[in-house]
């Protein structure tokens, strides 16, 4: 059975970090990419009702959101979901789906939201570095960009796709994950199990 899953992201190497996450958990899946029409949280907010609602009559199995938490954690954060970003999104999507009209689906739409704790760009950083993940995911997300990309940064969408093969081998490492990764990744696995 293919697992239809609709993915918004902020920008094209987010999709390409998810898309490889996501493939991870499903041998047979069809990704959608929905692109969000700005970057940021205040396009997210605007967008989620009108994302959840093309995921609920369109059909999809699962809805995978992205969005950065940027300093709405602490550096010692044990969940993604102490976030009062996670916990607003997640929020909007449920009170969304929960005045949805039935259209006599199998199951209901499922969702998850990928939410790095700084930028994916951490989790990249990770795949190609090794060493302690949490010290990739509190680090700076200027910083971390730089790292990747230069300043000013070039070849964003190149690098993402040639670095995200290193983030797959890496997770089949023994060096400690970033956590935001973590629980997404345990996020993506709880859809498989519904």
């Amino acid at each position: 059975m293919t697992i239809r899953i609709l993915l918004a992201a902020e920008g094209e190497s987010d999709e390409i970090i998810a898309e490889s996450l996501i493939k991870l958990s499903w041998t047979q899946v069809e990704i959608v990419r929905k692109h969000f029409p700005a970057r940021g949280i205040a396009m997210v907010r605007k967008t989620i009702p009108t994302l959840v609602k093309a995921a609920h009559f369109q059909g999809y199995d699962a809805l995978v959101v992205h969005f950065d938490l940027d300093d709405t954690v602490p550096a010692n954060f044990c969940n993604v979901n102490e976030s009062p970003r996670w916990q607003e999104i997640n929020g909007k999507i449920t009170e969304t789906i929960s005045r949805l009209k039935d259209v006599h689906r199998e199951r209901p739409v499922t969702w998850t939201l990928m939410t790095p704790a700084q930028a994916t760009e951490a989790w990249l950083i990770w795949g190609r570095d090794n060493q302690d993940g949490t010290k990739w995911e509190s680090m700076n997300r200027h910083l971390l960009k730089e790292k990747l990309f230069g300043q000013p940064p070039r070849k964003i969408v190149e690098t993402t796709t040639e670095l995200s093969p290193s983030l797959i081998n890496q997770l089949g490492g023994e060096s400690k994950r970033p956590r935001s990764l973590e629980q997404f990744l345990e996020s993506l696995q709880q859809i498989t199990a519904q």
